[in-house]
This record gives structure tokens, sequence and C-alpha cells, in this order.
């Protein structure tokens, strides 16, 4: 079972912040009249990947960096789907000050199939 404590949740939330920008949260009128409630949504699908998958694949790596002492040399991944992407596009992205240039080599890695 996973560690669900405070703790362990601030750490998760710092992994993920260091590196997502935050999605923001908006409410919906129609589907807060449909429900006869307040509805607000997160986009999460404003994240290259289109998914919320995005924020457990980048704090997976990142915590296993801080375990390890580094990224794992290879990542894997068999899903095709929002979960691969998010898994491929997490153990390529870049530290801040090289995003522009990385961020080139992982979009022709998606389109091309390479490797980043």
């Amino acid at each position: 079972m996973g560690d669900y404590s405070t703790e362990s949740l601030a750490a998760a939330a710092a992994n993920v912040a260091s590196i997502l920008p935050p999605t923001p949260v908006v409410y919906s009128s129609w589907l807060s009249q449909q429900l006869d409630a307040q509805v607000y949504l997160k986009l999460e699908t404003l994240h290259e990947s289109r998914a919320f998958k995005m924020r457990g694949a980048v704090n997976f790596l990142k915590s296993h960096a801080t375990r390890h002492g580094a990224l794992p040399r290879v990542v894997l991944t068999a899903s095709g789907g929002s979960h691969g992407i998010s898994v491929a596009l997490a153990a390529c992205v870049p530290p801040p000050r090289r995003g522009r240039w990385r961020r080139r080599r992982v979009l022709f890695a998606r389109t091309s199939g390479r490797a980043c």
C-alpha cells in the first residue's frame, strides 16, 4: 500500500510543482446548473500529455531519483494511451534552464518514434 501521510503528500506536491505548471480550476455554470450544485473543473488536460497521469509519472521519477541518487537509466512503458504518453514525457522532462531545447527533442521523439 502507498504512503499517504501528510509528509509524503507534501513531498509529492513539491516534486510535481518543480516540473509542471499549475493547472487552472474553472467554474462550470452549465454543469452547475445541470447538477444543481457548484461544479468546478480542474483542467489537467492542459498538460502536454492531456492527462492528470502526468503528475503521477513526474512524482514517481523524481521520488526514484531522490531515493537512488539518480533517475533510472532506462524508462519503458507498454501503454500507448495517456499513461504511456505521460510516463514517456515525464522521463524526458528537462531541467528548467534547458527547457526549450529539450522540449523540441521530446516533440521530435513523440512524432518520430525515436528515444528522447
